[in-house]
């Protein structure tokens, strides 16, 4: 069975391959949004909390703001950060293959289709509930928030996107087509610290009124200080997953292409 499906697996035309990551990108952009309301923390050991106590002594003042940007006690981060670098990875494979046309087609498309999730979501959190449904006040706590994360990520997305595709084509032409490692780490090394600056400031700063019919009170939000905190290892963590699949690029472009394809 297992060399059934490899076999099946290879032998996918480039139009069925292109559907899948397709598919796989527009997957991954909706687990971001609906699941990245959450903040994962990774506390250090206590030997590196004592290793790292010197960061708390690392302040800044912002206005009235004092922003600690580091933590010597633990790593806080949306578990969006997991989707989020698939979907570069896949533009990145797809623009090296088919061309940028190709890669702006899919990136359009998941466009769409957080445009159409976003107004789902405004429209059941305002439906008014049945009467026997007693968990209304829960249920727009949780998929308020989320509208505010999808308005956030169909920003920053529109935004850092168009810009990693430009990036990659521009750097491949001044390249000769060569170095993938080079254009792919490069271009999304800056989209994505544009992605995190956009969706940070619209998903967490904190509003001085209500937006009801998007489940947003006043006050909801993160202060700057922790923002900081977690900005910093979030952009960091994207940084190591993009060098960490670089060869998932290669493999990506040798697999779209055709297994005898050479890849540079």
């Amino acid at each position: 069975m297992y060399g059934v499906f490899r076999l099946g697996f290879f032998k996918m035309s480039q139009d069925f391959k292109l559907k899948l990551l397709l598919g796989l990108y527009v997957t991954m952009m909706i687990c971001a949004n609906i699941f990245g309301t959450k903040i994962w923390e990774i506390r250090y050991p206590e030997f590196v909390q004592s290793i790292l106590s010197p960061l708390d002594n690392l302040v800044f003042t912002f206005g009235s703001q004092t922003v600690i940007p580091f933590s010597s006690q633990a790593l806080s981060f949306s578990v969006g950060l997991f989707a989020l670098p698939i979907l570069f990875l896949i533009t990145d494979i797809v623009a090296e293959v088919k061309g940028s046309k190709e890669a702006n087609d899919i990136f359009k498309i998941g466009l769409i289709c957080l445009a159409v999730l976003l107004a789902y979501s405004v429209l059941v959190v305002n439906l008014p509930p049945a009467q026997r449904f007693l968990k209304n006040e829960e249920y727009v706590s949780v998929f308020g928030q989320s509208i505010r994360f999808i308005l956030a990520s169909f920003t920053a997305f529109a935004v850092s996107q168009s810009l990693d595709i430009v990036l990659f084509e521009r750097i491949k032409s001044i390249t000769a087509e060569k170095f993938l490692w080079f254009r792919n780490n490069l271009s999304t090394f800056i989209s994505q610290f544009i992605d995190t600056s956009v969706f940070y400031l619209i998903a967490f700063t904190k509003l001085p009124f209500d937006i009801p019919f998007l489940g947003i009170s006043a006050d909801q939000g993160l202060d700057f200080d922790f923002m900081v905190k977690i900005f910093i290892p979030y952009y960091i963590f994207k940084v190591l997953f993009a060098l960490l699949d670089t060869p998932l690029v290669y493999l990506g472009v040798w697999w779209l292409r055709g297994s005898k394809a050479s890849v540079s």
